[in-house]
């Protein structure tokens, strides 16, 4: 792992640090008897769990609910698509807490692999007696994106260093790797397919293929242990507005009330035709405008593309996804990272202004607890402006 002269050692500490809040609350409460404290690793553990069984349905919140109340935690409804359920099984061969805390370690570990990643991509090539070089070692190391993922045992973290492996595997022309690792980071979040539209547009085939090859491995193997899981899916999650008070589609007034995403922002401010008006315009802009840069850039260096790319669709993925909450502020780590790096080529004024002020409402996130109720206005907004910025970045560049 090339990190211009910084000890791989480093990143972890940072990312350590960045989660000794969690370890703390973890290693002081009995997380046992403390019913929201790694409910969503709970939940992936009994989804595993009653797929590798066979007699019980992990879609049936019911049947899920009797696993998680005999670990006395909090119910909390799996509704990812069953490919995901391959990763999960394995985790139920282990020990409950064994299995729990097997989640904090690979958040742990994806964190300080996703810092190393992009201070090796980003920030290497800054001088190195550039303050910017501190910034963003303070960023890592006082993030609360860890602390906001890890004491529920969500996936998100694992989800984002699966791809920055894709990230840092495409620019180094290891388009098989790449293809594997995208596969993964898809199948853990599906939202992530958007990522696929990088070596979709430079047609880059190994990568299409090792992808398409590694999700449809994935999905075999759940058809091999648990068949009939698609069409509990198909009937329970897909075919319902809302999932036992989950929000898997739009309109679940609960989840958009406290969401952070455009069409939540959007419907807590407009309604009827306002809202569908508003929410559309705003969103063919931002595709519109992202779609453009790709045209402009199509005969640009691939590895140059790649690195703003990357951080833009994670951008757009937060951005127009309809329900998006405060743990997925992680996926924008990336564009926060690009922006902190662009400020040293920012000869002009006026821009380099511009991204200082969207990077202080950033900052908006590491005092969310100050901020009710206004918080994910502010939020969403801020990304808006990192992603317009960005965007702005990219026009400027020669074609």
């Amino acid at each position: 792992m090339k990190t211009s002269g910084i000890s791989p050692t480093v990143f972890v500490l940072l990312a350590l640090l960045a989660s000794a809040p969690t370890l703390f609350m973890l290693s002081t409460q009995n997380f046992g008897q403390a019913r929201n404290l790694l409910v969503d690793a709970t939940c992936f553990v009994c989804a595993g769990d009653l797929a590798w069984q066979g007699h019980d349905n992990p879609y049936n919140p019911a049947d899920l609910k009797n696993c998680q109340t005999s670990h006395d935690k909090a119910h909390v409804p799996f509704f990812y698509p069953p490919p995901s359920l391959s990763l999960f099984v394995p985790l139920s061969f282990l020990p409950y807490e064994m299995a729990v805390w097997c989640f904090v370690a690979a958040g742990i570990f994806a964190l300080s692999y996703s810092y190393a990643r992009l201070w090796q991509i980003y920030i290497t090539p800054l001088s190195a007696t550039s303050p910017l070089r501190w910034c963003v070692l303070i960023l890592f190391g006082l993030t609360q994106m860890a602390f906001v993922n890890l004491p529920y045992g969500q996936v998100n973290l694992p989800a984002l260093g699966v791809a920055m492996a894709f990230m840092t595997a495409s620019l180094d022309r290891r388009f098989i790797w790449a293809g594997i690792f995208l596969g993964f980071a898809i199948v853990l979040k599906s939202h992530f397919a958007l990522l696929a539209l990088l070596p979709l547009l430079r047609w880059e085939r190994g990568t299409l293929i090792a992808m398409a090859l590694t999700i449809m491995a994935l999905a075999g193997i759940t058809t091999l242990i648990a068949p009939e899981s698609w069409g509990q899916w198909y009937y329970l999650v897909l075919s319902r507005a809302e999932y036992d008070g989950a929000a898997t589609l739009v309109g679940n007034a609960g989840a958009l009330e406290y969401g952070f995403s455009l069409y939540a922002f959007l419907w807590r401010h407009f309604d009827g035709m306002a809202l569908i008006v508003f929410y559309g315009v705003t969103a063919l802009f931002i595709i519109g405008a992202a779609l453009r840069a790709f045209h402009i850039h199509r005969r640009s260096p691939r590895e140059e593309v790649y690195k703003w790319a990357f951080p833009l669709v994670l951008a757009l993925i937060y951005v127009l996804s309809p329900v998006t909450w405060l743990a997925h502020y992680v996926f924008l780590l990336p564009l926060i990272v690009y922006l902190l790096a662009n400020l040293a080529n920012s000869h002009d004024f006026k821009r380099g202004f511009r991204i200082m002020g969207l990077l202080i409402l950033i900052i908006t996130h590491e005092s969310y607890a100050f901020l009710p109720p206004y918080q994910p206005d502010l939020l969403i907004l801020s990304v808006l402006l990192g992603t317009i910025f960005l965007l702005g970045d990219v026009f400027r560049r020669p074609a």
